[in-house]
């Protein structure tokens, strides 16, 4: 009989070590004396004996679903919580200048848009090394806590052929005089028409007339006539 209720202790702390997530399954010990014979529809006959009864297997039961969930610790459960990936984000949070809806109010950046209005998206000039100028818009500074304009100032370059004032005299491609002029190349008794451009792949300019194709009886003659 000790032998048998170490086995029954044994198996409910067996079956009480598993999760919500465990099956639960009914079974009732039946223990059989000697001096008795006890009859069941689902147990033999048995004397002298221990035997399990096995019972309708219960479902396994409802694990109780937290709500209270807050993954990024703000303080803000996730049913609440617009994002709950983003610390910085939650109802009643301060807005930050980051181009995010921080305070889930479903507004970006509104206070700051209402500090500097008209100033957002707008057009701005910065001024580097030897007044080199380089354009930008206005939006969120770097920090998240001001506005600023976005564009990088520059230092002057060698000059190249690309229609930017890369050296910041205040002239633009002015190595190279020629730009915009007329310009002829003559080919099988026929003198192709063009003007002087910057290339973009070489940084250099060309005369557009290379790319002109020989038509016959539709080109200009020769520039000495002959």
């Amino acid at each position: 009989m000790r032998n048998i209720l170490h086995l029954v202790l044994g198996v409910l702390l067996l079956t009480s070590s598993f999760g919500c997530e465990t099956p639960a399954v009914s079974a009732r010990l039946v223990v059989i004396d000697d001096n008795d014979v006890f009859q069941s529809q689902n147990l033999s006959q048995t004397r002298g004996s221990a035997s399990y009864e096995e019972e309708t297997p219960l479902p396994p039961p409802e694990c109780e679903t937290s709500t209270n969930i807050d993954e990024d610790g703000d303080g803000e459960i996730a049913d609440m919580d617009c994002d709950d990936h983003n610390p910085l984000v939650y109802p009643g949070a301060y807005e930050w200048c980051d181009y995010i809806d921080n305070d889930c109010n479903g507004q970006t950046d509104e206070s700051w848009h209402q500090m500097f209005d008209g100033v957002f998206g707008e057009t701005c000039t910065v001024i580097g090394d030897n007044d080199c100028k380089n354009i930008g818009i206005w939006g969120c500074d770097f920090t998240r806590d001001w506005v600023t304009c976005n564009a990088t100032p520059r230092t002057p370059e060698t000059e190249t052929c690309n229609g930017v004032d890369d050296d910041c005299n205040g002239i633009t491609d002015d190595t190279w005089p020629e730009l915009g002029n007329w310009c002829g190349i003559e080919h099988e008794d026929c003198m192709f028409s063009g003007v002087w451009e910057c290339d973009p792949y070489s940084g250099l300019p060309y005369c557009t007339a290379e790319n002109k194709e020989a038509i016959p009886d539709d080109c200009d003659p020769p520039a000495d006539g002959n």
